[in-house]
């Protein structure tokens, strides 16, 4: 095992002090002795639940992704995501996932862990203000989302809704789909959680 010098010259520091004055030394030389056995002690690596076959004495790399929107996204559901956590989950997870224009998807390894995470501003009420019923159906901007038809539609649409992100004009906040989206966040995250072989993580961006 490499030892740094300034152990060595610090244990025949020691050494001396113990010749000179045996008493006043007790109560330092037990600190030190215990700093030294810890330097030349191995620490066992610890290994997760379900990969001990795979587990590498010096370091594994795990592949994941901690920025990954779905349709509870403002921006994604205006440019034609309509895929939910557990999509993008299972996506993750090597399954395939159906894209808006209907061709197929997936990755050709899966993930070893991702994060699902939305916006936390007006969450999931993008995707609410197609829905008859909800608060986010009678936001000002409902009407334009609803009849998009285009990609010049929709990115007139995203510029639209600059003045109201991350604002609560006039209470224009739609509490009922902001939990609503967020408990399935919560939910699907929980759902997906294979310990050892898939991690999720419960989030959002703020």
């Amino acid at each position: 095992m490499m030892r740094y010098s300034g152990f060595s010259v610090k244990r025949r520091w020691i050494a001396a002090l113990i010749t000179c004055v045996p008493v006043a030394a007790c109560g330092g030389l037990a600190s030190d002795d215990r700093v030294l056995a810890a330097e030349d002690t191995e620490i066992a690596p610890a290994t997760a639940p379900g990969r001990e076959a795979l587990a590498n004495p010096d370091r594994n790399a795990y592949f994941g992704d901690l920025h990954v929107h779905t349709r509870y996204s403002f921006d994604a559901f205006l440019f034609g995501t309509t895929t939910g956590p557990d999509e993008a989950y299972r996506f993750a997870k090597g399954e395939a996932i159906t894209h808006p224009s209907g061709i197929s998807l997936q990755l050709d390894r899966p993930l070893d862990f991702q994060a699902v995470t939305d916006h936390g501003m007006y969450l999931g009420m993008a995707a609410g203000m197609t829905q008859p019923g909800t608060q986010s159906y009678t936001h000002p901007m409902a009407g334009d989302v609803r009849s998009m038809a285009s990609i010049a539609d929709r990115y007139a649409a995203f510029r639209g809704m600059g003045p109201y992100y991350g604002r609560d004009q006039m209470g224009l906040a739609d509490t009922d789909s902001i939990s609503g989206a967020w408990a399935d966040t919560i939910q699907s995250a929980n759902r997906h959680y294979e310990p050892g072989r898939f991690t999720t993580f419960t989030g959002y961006e703020f």
